[in-house]
């Protein structure tokens, strides 16, 4: 009988033991969760929320055709149909100043690290011009080739700020920033006029053409001209937009037919094509938001007619149709930390933030009485906007048979 209770008490013991080590080692694997009430829902992704909308002019026929950050992204600056140059605060979209200096359409805006409070701009008859915008004036005009009759469609600036390349017709010139000469022209590298330019690094710029071609180039002092072309890739499209996003390593390409393009810095890998998902469809930009590559389009209808904003994430795949802002077609999109920012033919500039708003922000965002403010008014709220659509773009070009000056051999700019 003792035995017998012994044996009993033993598998007790055991069951005992067993059972703890079980309960220890399953509270070990289980996740650890925030105490009750204090955990929110995982969601798969954050929504494109409007904050705001500014109107940037009260003339029906004045638009925006371009624009960037700049002042260390404190700043935007748009340029206008009307040859004028806008400037905004970032954030709050308040308006800043206005640059009244060009004397023809402005194809072009660029800033640079190196230099925040620099911005360039191009006209069209090649005429460049460089504004301090700490004493919001242009500071230096580049116009020794204005009287050239060659064409001007877009500009570059190295990271670093000491080269400036200048699309005129089919050639590349490049520009000392600091003695204002001439280092080099690359001549006929497109068999059309090159229609955009952006510096990946200060050793290789990009550039495209209306020969519908996109090559990578060697800007690097020691590098023969005829080694000057690392890379030529025939997309079958004008190219329209281009950004250099160095934090991707990818150069990310609009085309006229409507396509998107990422090119890798790496030159060695192949770029990824996203194909118009239909005839309605037309691309705004390539901009970052939150960290992550979006891709900003709209759709028209068969009389034009402008229709919704499309936002696809590209880590995601995941697309958001934006309620209808803007009553044209949208021309310019940009990414501001958690911030999207698009302006269209309609003169209007529209602030989304990525992921939910404020109470605040939602109740302080309302159309006000029609009153100027400045370069425009503060208008719209999500819910105010919601329910209205549409918008269609297609690319195009201008045509260039080259001007007769050629640059280089520190000639004077």
């Amino acid at each position: 009988m003792h035995e017998s209770h012994s044996f009993f008490l033993a598998l007790a013991i055991i069951f005992a033991v067993t059972l703890y080590f079980y309960r220890f080692s399953a509270a070990a694997a289980a996740p650890l969760l925030p105490p009750s009430g204090t955990h929110t829902p995982i969601r798969t992704y954050s929504t494109m929320n409007l904050l705001h909308v500014v109107q940037t002019s009260y003339e029906p026929s004045t638009y925006i055709t371009e624009g960037c950050l700049c002042n260390g992204s404190s700043s935007l600056a748009l340029s206008l149909s009307t040859q004028n140059i806008r400037l905004y605060d970032a954030q709050m979209a308040t308006h800043l100043a206005d640059i009244k200096d060009h004397t023809q359409p402005i194809q072009d805006l660029v800033t640079t690290p190196a230099q925040p409070s620099m911005l360039y701009s191009c006209q069209r008859d090649c005429g460049v011009m460089v504004t301090d915008l700490r004493q919001v004036r242009a500071v230096h005009f580049l116009s020794d080739m204005c009287r050239s009759g060659a064409v001007c469609s877009s500009i570059g600036v190295t990271p670093s700020a000491p080269l400036l390349a200048i699309a005129a017709d089919r050639d590349i010139h490049l520009v000392d920033t600091r003695t204002w000469c001439s280092v080099k022209c690359l001549e006929q590298l497109h068999v059309d006029e090159v229609s955009r330019l952006r510096f990946l690094n200060d050793s290789i710029l990009c550039s495209a053409g209306e020969d519908q071609m996109i090559n990578f180039l060697s800007v690097e002092e020691r590098v023969m001209d005829d080694d000057v072309l690392l890379q030529a890739v025939s997309c079958g499209e004008v190219v329209t937009k281009m950004n250099c996003f160095s934090e991707l390593g990818v150069t990310a390409i609009v085309g006229s037919c409507e396509n998107g393009y990422l090119f890798p810095y790496d030159l060695e890998q192949r770029e990824t094509r996203y194909s118009r998902p239909s005839f309605e469809t037309y691309l705004v930009d390539w901009c970052l938001v939150s960290g992550q590559l979006h891709l900003v389009s709209g759709v028209r209808d068969d009389n034009g007619d402008a229709g919704p904003l499309q936002v696809l994430n590209g880590v995601t795949g995941q697309t958001q149709v934006l309620p209808k802002v803007h009553k044209e077609l949208s021309r310019v999109a940009i990414g501001l930390g958690d911030r999207l920012i698009t302006g269209g033919e309609d003169g209007v500039l529209a602030y989304w933030r990525h992921g939910d708003l404020q109470p605040s922000e939602i109740a302080t965002v309302v159309w006000p009485s029609a009153r100027h403010t400045g370069g425009g008014k503060a208008a719209a709220s999500s819910r105010e906007l919601e329910g209205h659509v549409r918008g269609g773009h297609g690319g195009g070009g201008r045509r260039g048979s080259g001007g007769p000056r050629r640059g280089g051999h520190g000639r004077p700019y």
